[in-house]
């Protein structure tokens, strides 16, 4: 739980206590160890877009609701995250609500929520990369298409 907290951050783990704990606008201890027992908490497909599915995938078996899903040791679980080839360099800020930025030397990629769809910019010094260059994205699609993006080599 703890390296998923410190992926998404304590803004974003914050609130998914607040959900854990309220169902229907009661707040109860017993919401919150039902929906830990049910995997529903953390949220397991929340992550920003600069972690590498090699870590999620550690991650998320690692807090499986189901203890014989889990790692067995810790060993095995270091075995894993020793696996993880990618080197992140990008340099990520965000205010929690209206945008996100990654940057990276010249290069920088900003998702902007304006009146509830986003919309990406991935620059190079002055020029736009246009493969990464979307509007009216949902958050699906904009996790995604800034997941390629900071994953690519451009």
């Amino acid at each position: 739980i703890t390296l998923y907290r410190m992926c998404v951050g304590d803004v974003e783990f914050k609130k998914q206590i607040d959900w854990a704990v309220d169902k229907g606008g009661i707040k109860k201890d017993e919401h919150f160890i039902e929906r830990l027992s049910a995997g529903t908490f953390p949220m397991r497909k929340v992550f920003y877009s600069h972690t590498p599915n090699k870590l999620r995938k550690v991650i998320v078996k690692a807090i499986a609701p189901d203890p014989a899903n889990r790692y067995n040791t810790v060993i095995d679980m270091l075995n894993d995250l020793s696996g993880i080839d990618q080197l992140n360099q990008w340099q990520f800020s965000t205010d929690y609500t209206t945008y996100e930025e990654w940057t990276w030397g010249n290069k920088k990629v900003r998702a902007e929520l304006v009146s509830g769809v986003w919309s990406l910019v991935a620059t190079k010094g002055v020029r736009r990369n246009r493969e990464y260059c979307k509007t009216a994205l949902n958050l699906s699609q904009k996790n995604s298409l800034s997941y390629r993006c900071l994953m690519a080599k451009w």
